[in-house]
């Protein structure tokens, strides 16, 4: 970075980091992640409900199976709300070198025929996972922006995040996401639990995040920012 003419960065989280390095504020340009709606729409959602849902609540985990994405969290978390409520369910999509550590575990919890890892799946069938799921949760230790949490809004799914690095930036908490401290599983449990039980407020959740999507994140917006800032460089 101390090299380049200029710096592109996808979230206002970064800004920080460049600022210790010292990193001239005239050469950053934020322009956010962004997330194809024509893909993550309802139109390309199989008709077909996939057999893995097979419980009456739904929860989605999608990204790399690693410490830093909180994985570990969730399923200690997912075994406390299991407790609850017997009539849900757990999807981990991604692979990772925790995978083997998950599963063994969600054995140890007794929880491993409510708990599904699909592995790596193409990414057009994302859309479709996130249409059938109830909520999906990104529990990072660490995350610079997650794009994932932009395909979630694009589909109308509830988000539950972790309150870490340029999550918050992206969701609001209480407006359109629901957010809890990091490695906190019994905050994680009563979020969830809580979203279960209040399906008018997830709706309104949803509905306030799928506006944020379109007004910031869309594809089409993140070009016309891509667009003024080349013309700004040229400049």
């Amino acid at each position: 970075v101390k090299k380049a003419d200029f710096i592109r960065i996808a979230s206002p989280f970064l800004f920080e980091p460049l600022k210790k390095l010292n990193i001239d504020r005239d050469k950053i340009f934020l322009v956010p992640a962004r997330c194809d709606s024509e893909l993550f729409s309802l139109d390309n959602v199989n008709s077909i409900k996939p057999k893995v849902f097979n419980n009456e609540f739904n929860l989605l985990f999608v990204g790399n199976l690693l410490l830093s994405k909180g994985v570990d969290t969730l399923l200690e978390a997912f075994s406390l709300i299991e407790k609850e409520n017997a009539n849900i369910g757990l999807i981990f999509v991604g692979d990772g070198e925790e995978k083997e550590r998950l599963i063994f575990r969600s054995r140890e919890l007794g929880v491993d025929n409510k708990v599904k890892f699909l592995g790596r799946v193409n990414y057009e069938e994302i859309p479709t996972l996130m249409s059938y799921s109830d909520i999906l949760i990104l529990p990072s230790v660490h995350e610079g922006f997650g794009r994932v949490l932009l395909e979630a809004m694009s589909m109308h799914l509830p988000i539950i995040a972790s309150n870490v690095g340029g999550i918050p930036l992206v969701i609001d908490d209480g407006k359109d996401g629901l957010l809890f401290e990091a490695g906190d599983f019994n905050s994680l449990k009563s979020k969830v639990l809580f979203l279960i039980k209040n399906k008018t407020f997830a709706s309104k959740m949803t509905k306030a995040a799928h506006k944020k999507f379109i007004t910031n994140y869309e594809y089409e917006v993140s070009i016309n920012m891509f667009l003024d800032m080349y013309k700004s460089i040229l400049k």
